[in-house]
């Protein structure tokens, strides 16, 4: 073999070689960039997670929901752990930690007591967080990691929260017009829970008799409020008897006094 073909076979040999490393270099740089955006992607949807368990108002959050979701921030906690930095690491299992203390408090809570919403600014923050509930109860239906079945039971549970929201105002805005007797603002406000409790009319059937008969009541209560006011305002119009009486002698008098004048 020449020394020319030996001389090319290295060189070829070394750029094999330098096309390996600089192929595998990149293949490294693909990987951590990927394990960084499935970290960083982790990190996000913990958060997400927490936030939901956090700000969600508590009788939002039936048992069967809370737990799927504490144990969804333990699934992606125990994923970031294993593949995240040492920041996403501490990160993961505090976060870990906070869960399996709220898995394990879970069983012994009681029923929480409802706190209506009573501003807008509340309904339009549930909302938001319901919507992000939604999208997460899909993804997990999609991964496979809840029955399809189940994960159509809570989209329904998830839509009805999404009323809730709304009846809740009405109500709390309801019952503080009732109490300002300010009757007909009341009303409006009744006749909009109303509205809210018929989108699932089979589930709310006892609320909507009881409000309609509400609304009725009030409905009386303000006839007979106007009619009281309307009589006022009609014998505050017209002179009584004792002072028609009155003007009647007062004209009298008058009139004699004249006649005494001309005569």
């Amino acid at each position: 073999m020449s020394s020319g073909l030996t001389t090319a076979l290295i060189v070829i040999g070394i750029l094999v070689i330098l096309i390996g490393i600089a192929y595998i270099n990149q293949q490294m740089e693909k990987n951590r960039i990927e394990r960084s955006r499935i970290s960083q992607n982790l990190h996000d949807q913990i958060n997400m997670l927490e936030s939901l368990l956090r700000d969600l108002p508590a009788h939002y959050l039936h048992k069967g929901l809370k737990r799927l979701l504490i144990e969804s921030m333990m699934y992606k906690s125990n994923h970031l752990f294993s593949i995240g930095d040492k920041t996403q690491k501490n990160f993961a299992k505090q976060m870990l930690g906070e869960a399996q203390t709220q898995l394990s408090q879970l069983n012994s809570q009681g029923e929480p007591k409802e706190i209506p919403l009573k501003t807008s600014e509340q309904v339009r923050r549930v909302r938001n967080l319901l919507e992000v509930l939604n999208q997460h109860l899909l993804s997990l239906a999609r991964a496979g990691r809840v029955s399809k079945d189940k994960a159509k039971s809570y989209h329904t549970l998830v839509k009805y929260l999404y009323t809730q929201a709304a009846f809740e105002f009405y109500r709390a805005k309801a019952e503080e017009m009732e109490a300002g007797n300010k009757i007909r603002s009341a009303i409006h406000q009744y006749y909009q829970e109303v509205t809210e409790l018929e989108k699932f009319a089979n589930k709310n059937g006892d609320r909507i008799e009881y409000v309609r008969k509400k609304i009725d009541a009030l409905k009386k209560k303000a006839d007979e409020e106007a009619m009281v006011k309307r009589n006022h305002e009609k014998a505050t119009d017209q002179p009584s008897q004792l002072e028609k009486g009155m003007d009647e002698i007062a004209a009298e008098d008058e009139r004699t006094k004249m006649k005494q004048v001309y005569d």
